[in-house]
């Protein structure tokens, strides 16, 4: 799952640089060079130590050696690249340490960036991945810590530890694919998203936010370690590039346009943007039956969502029989997701399933799962859905498309009500009314004074039978002018 910004317009500059690039490549054993070598620049040649350096006062950090004077950092660098020297090496290829001495750091400090990093730890092994010279994304054996590697180890307010375990057996290499962005970090372990955009607190100063650059470490715990494909891409600050293509534009018609919305706070990343799967055993199955189900041809229609969406098969089985059923209707929703478990979805088998026979029409609801909580803003719930019309327009360019706004939730008016109202109204600047249309019908689901009722929703966010009654009736003109009946 890639999670690359765009930087073409630096391809030209950096022409010679990339030449040099291919040509180290080139020298390396047939498994290094899987490194991409556009905007790729490696950290370890394969060769020497070049780029790297010794770790001045471990225990102190960037305070420590922010107080020093030139000649006395100088100075202590020096012994510390001597000390490096004599404990980290290269054999075959791959950066050694022989589980002596400190860590080791990149000549450079790097701010905005994705690092792609291999290792491999022996038995009771500890390491981890120092960012901006602060600790750090730990590794360790996870036969021993059974949480495994990837997580924000020292964060003490935001989530330390992974959401899930992708460690391969000691001894074996096992993949980093890290992404930091403003104060927050994407981790891909092995291709699993273990870490989703979090904060990385600022270890040596807790009331300050984590710096904005610093070297990359290599942390030691005294075990011997090893690694290799280390190669960074860095992330301009002038450029808020999402993820994995997520810059490319929502399409109208045959011609893109790029969605304006306000810029993100603090640079940081926007998850919602941000491909990913979910690892829940029914969730795969469930994504699995419904790939299979595509395959099968003769869907004219797909309704694309969350659990409000997955009800169709439940609390509105009856209005789907009776309105959408006979249209040739697919359900693609699915409990729980949020706009980035829908792009994964889409570019992991509901698109390539139905581009030889593409639907004549998508209803698209989805977003209220981004808004709990901080974890997204309005404009960036916005962001996440329109990418999704993006791609389908994309992949699916005969497919017309009908966006509903997010479904109110709560009793009463409420922020999270509000937030998901704003996101709606940013998003619905996609339409152009031909083939992206957007209808808001919450106010349907509404009580005179604005509340909700048990009757439409029993939880105040999922509908009843009644509640799916009003869903169809309110769309069902519409899906019918999209599909020319």
């Amino acid at each position: 799952m890639s999670i690359l910004p765009s930087f073409a317009a630096r391809r030209v500059a950096r022409a010679p640089l990339a030449a040099a690039v291919v040509s180290i490549a080139l020298s390396l054993p047939a498994w290094a060079q899987r490194v991409e070598t556009a905007d790729w620049i490696p950290l370890f040649n394969g060769k020497d130590l070049t780029g790297w350096k010794g770790l001045v006062s471990p225990d102190g950090g960037p305070p420590a050696r922010a107080r020093m004077k030139p000649d006395e950092l100088a100075k202590a660098q020096q012994a510390a690249d001597e000390k490096m020297r004599s404990h980290w090496s290269v054999k075959d290829g791959v950066l050694v340490f022989d589980g002596k001495g400190d860590s080791i750091c990149t000549e450079r400090d790097y701010g905005d960036f994705e690092l792609k990093v291999d290792w491999k730890l022996e038995a009771d092994g500890d390491s981890g991945i120092y960012l901006r010279g602060s600790p750090q994304v730990q590794i360790w054996d996870a036969s021993k810590h059974p949480e495994g590697s990837g997580g924000l180890y020292n964060n003490q307010k935001n989530p330390a530890k992974p959401s899930t375990r992708a460690d391969r057996p000691v001894g074996e290499w096992n993949s980093f694919r890290i992404r930091m962005v403003g104060e927050r970090v994407t981790v891909y372990l092995n291709d699993t998203l273990v870490v989703d955009n979090v904060v990385l607190e600022n270890y040596w100063e807790r009331d300050k936010p984590i710096y904005a650059s610093g070297q990359i470490e290599l942390q030691n715990h005294g075990n011997t370690l090893y690694f290799r494909n280390i190669a960074i891409r860095e992330i301009p600050r002038t450029s808020a590039a999402p993820a994995d293509g997520a810059n490319r534009a929502a399409t109208v018609g045959a011609a893109p346009r790029v969605l304006a919305l306000p810029p993100q706070q603090s640079g940081a990343a926007n998850a919602a943007l941000v491909p990913a799967d979910r690892k829940d055993e029914w969730w795969v199955k469930r994504n699995a039956a419904m790939n299979e189900r595509i395959k099968l041809g003769k869907v004219d229609l797909v309704f694309i969502g969350d659990s409000i969406t997955q009800g169709w098969e439940g609390e509105g089985k009856a209005a789907w029989e009776k309105h959408f059923a006979p249209l040739n209707a697919v359900n693609l929703g699915i409990s729980g997701d949020r706009t980035q478990h829908v792009l994964w979805r889409l570019d992991h088998g509901h698109l390539d399933g139905l581009v030889a026979n593409p639907p004549k029409a998508a209803v698209i609801m989805i977003g209220t799962n981004n808004s709990n909580g901080a974890d997204h803003t309005a404009a960036e719930i916005a962001e996440g859905v329109t990418t999704i019309v993006g791609r389908i327009r994309e992949k699916l360019p005969k497919t017309r498309i009908l966006l509903l706004g997010i479904f109110p939730r709560g009793e009463k008016p409420n922020p999270q009500r509000e937030k998901n109202a704003e996101a709606s109204k940013l998003a619905a600047k996609v339409a152009d009314g031909k083939m992206v249309q957007y209808l808001d019908i919450g106010e349907k689901f509404l009580q005179p004074d604005g509340t909700l009722s048990k009757e439409i929703m029993p939880d105040f966010l999922h509908l009843s039978p009644k509640g799916y009654d009003i869903w169809a009736e309110a769309v069902l003109p519409k899906v019918k002018e999209l599909l020319g009946r």
